[in-house]
């Protein structure tokens, strides 16, 4: 019977998406051979091998900074946390002078509680961490065969070690430091110890391993950020949880989506030709566009195109190009037409900052957008969220795009006066497009489809923008993305 290896990355606090990473795996039927972890993985890792998963789950539910440093601050990105906690801010860095690092006698006493080296040994699954020897810089693999008896705690304390924010771990006469400063994801170390496949579990969404592209492997990581490695706030806990558990059964088919999760019965097949038929207009709009070279330069290029020599190079649908790349979340070879759904309805619900906790009904997400575009809501939740996507303020004055939205869908103007205000909105567009960015252009698009235009010019005017491809870059590709998804609706 071949061997399966669970590998679980550090992280500190995010640790609690493994939790609920392998709750789902139990729920799916997974059972393992070979536990591998670095740092907070090495103790999620060793609770797994010695059969006391509920003991880690109770663990983490109970969890709280104090019970982890002496003098303890969450690290958290709420500033009011630490005006309502100044009084602990000085006793935090007079332990920290001390100890040349936090003081992590209460994690000790954590692991001295927890960890049991007879359950260990004793179980058939096997275990192994990894720490970094310094000075030297040694890296140490150390497998469950190797652990004495008194040493269990100390190892992986090591291999948690995380300096300079913890101390370096000292015994045997040996000093170590945390082990993803070697290798923060061992599934190098699994293989080493004979599995034949591996389930990782990192906390990074940027994390990328050689592996994710060998078949022997399944990499499970968030989607979004965790937050910081020493958050301790029981809400940041529960929603990492949370998230490790329903992320799962989404990398294993049981959910939908890309950075949300939605029901797999709620994604309407319906919906394919809506996305493949928006896909047909948005290339056929650019190569109408793109075909008519005015100059001789132009035509000498196009034809250098027809041949071949330049295709490969200049793309006459770049904005069709990028949107694909957008859509190609897990970088696979082709692009399905789910996966264009995923990043339109996803940027939306991003913008309007829908629960990701929580597991969604497609049909009721695109119903709930539709109404929010058609009532010139959303107008005001870009005016309010603007500033973050595009880095800077939208303009506020009378006649702001946004501010023309929510006008026009309050005042309830009739179709034709709402065309009017269409018309007027495009010829200001058109005398102004050269002047404008990419985001001021989507938003006076916006004004329009809140306002009742016809939807039909927007997908010309979305590609009479040049250049089109920066409709789509990192400021303006969440609004561009809820244009295209109004689009889509309206198909």
């Amino acid at each position: 019977m071949s061997k399966k290896a669970l590998v679980l990355g550090g992280g500190g606090s995010k640790g609690a998406y493994q939790v609920g990473a392998y709750e789902a795996l139990l729920e799916l039927g997974f059972s393992f051979d070979i536990v591998v972890g670095t740092s907070i993985g090495a103790l999620n890792g060793a609770l797994i091998a010695q059969g006391d998963f509920h003991k880690a789950r109770g663990l983490w539910e109970q969890i709280s900074v104090e019970k982890v440093i002496s003098n303890g601050l969450n690290l958290t990105h709420d500033l009011d946390y630490y005006f309502s906690n100044t009084q602990k801010i000085m006793p935090f860095l007079k332990s920290y002078a001390q100890n040349k690092g936090m003081d992590t006698t209460p994690l000790q006493a954590i692991m001295s509680k927890y960890l049991d080296w007879e359950r260990l040994e004793s179980s058939p699954i096997d275990f192994g961490l990894v720490t970094l020897e310094v000075p030297s810089l040694t890296p140490h693999e150390v497998r469950k065969s190797e652990i004495q008896k008194d040493l269990l705690t100390l190892w992986v304390l090591a291999s948690a070690s995380c300096f300079p924010a913890f101390p370096i771990c000292e015994f045997g006469g040996k000093s170590f430091i945390d082990g993803g400063y070697y290798d923060n994801v061992p599934i190098d170390f699994a293989f080493k110890m004979g599995t034949e496949s591996v389930i990782a579990v990192s906390l990074n969404p940027e994390f990328e391993s050689r592996y994710d592209t060998n078949p022997l492997v399944t990499h499970i990581k968030p989607s979004s950020y965790l937050g910081t490695m020493l958050d301790f706030e029981p809400a940041a806990i529960a929603q990492n949880i949370r998230l490790g558990y329903i992320e799962t059964l989404r990398a294993f088919g049981r959910l939908k989506g890309r950075k949300y999760c939605f029901a797999k019965d709620s994604i309407d097949s319906a919906l394919e030709s809506k996305i493949l038929t928006l896909i047909r207009q948005i290339l056929a709009q650019e190569l109408s566009k793109n075909y008519s070279p005015s100059t001789i330069t132009a035509r000498l290029g196009a034809q250098l195109a027809n041949t071949g020599l330049i295709s490969k190079i200049t793309s006459q649908t770049p904005f069709c190009d990028r949107l694909l790349s957008l859509a190609n979340f897990h970088k696979a070879p082709k692009v399905g037409w789910e996966d264009v759904l995923f990043l339109l309805a996803e940027s939306y619900m991003e913008i309007c900052q829908y629960e990701r906790t929580k597991i969604w009904d497609m049909r009721e997400v695109l119903a709930k957008a539709s109404a929010h575009f058609e009532s010139g809501e959303f107008g005001k939740v870009l005016e309010s969220s603007a500033g973050g996507l595009a880095g800077g303020k939208v303009d506020s004055s009378a006649e702001s795009s946004t501010q023309i939205a929510t006008n026009q869908a309050g005042a309830k103007a009739s179709k034709k006066s709402n065309e009017k205000a269409y018309e007027k909105t495009q010829e200001k567009t058109q005398e102004k497009s050269g002047e404008k960015g990419a985001l001021d252009f989507m938003l006076d698009m916006m004004a329009g489809m809140a306002g009742g235009a016809k939807f039909s010019h927007f997908k010309k005017q979305l590609l009479d923008y040049k250049p089109n491809a920066d409709l789509l870059d990192d400021k303006s590709a969440p609004i561009s993305a809820c244009v295209l998804l109004e689009l889509m609706l309206n198909i």
